[in-house]
């Protein structure tokens, strides 16, 4: 696993699906995704959990509900559950372009031995 992808969300069920999508569609595939839901009041985990069933996604998508208690701590929370080389931060209303993390692989590798960064 070289990236996990921590999504943190609040009351997003209107936007996270272009968010997942737009992972999914990379086509670089060692990576994870760790959705935070912190404590949302909509409908975002049935959202979440309908589209990691629908597409087969259980063994790379992780949906984790917490408690409210901002964004540090979806975060941090998050940053506990990650088995990825690299921790790459997500909002729920952002999309990665095509090939982004093929590109931030490249990037990474020249890197990852290197403690200074």
């Amino acid at each position: 696993m070289y990236f996990s992808i921590c999504i943190p969300a609040y009351n997003r069920a209107y936007t996270i699906l272009r968010t997942l999508e737009s992972v999914k569609n990379q086509p670089f595939d060692s990576y994870e995704v760790l959705i935070v839901d912190d404590g949302s009041t909509d409908n975002t985990k049935e959202t979440v959990e309908q589209y990691i069933i629908k597409n087969g996604l259980e063994d790379r998508f992780r949906y984790f509900y917490k408690e409210n208690g901002g964004k540090h701590s979806a975060l941090n929370f998050g940053i506990e559950k990650a088995n990825g080389t690299f921790f790459i931060i997500l909002d729920s209303d952002d999309w990665l372009s095509d090939n982004a993390l093929l590109k931030l692989y490249e990037y990474c590798k020249q890197i990852e031995n290197d403690n200074s960064f």
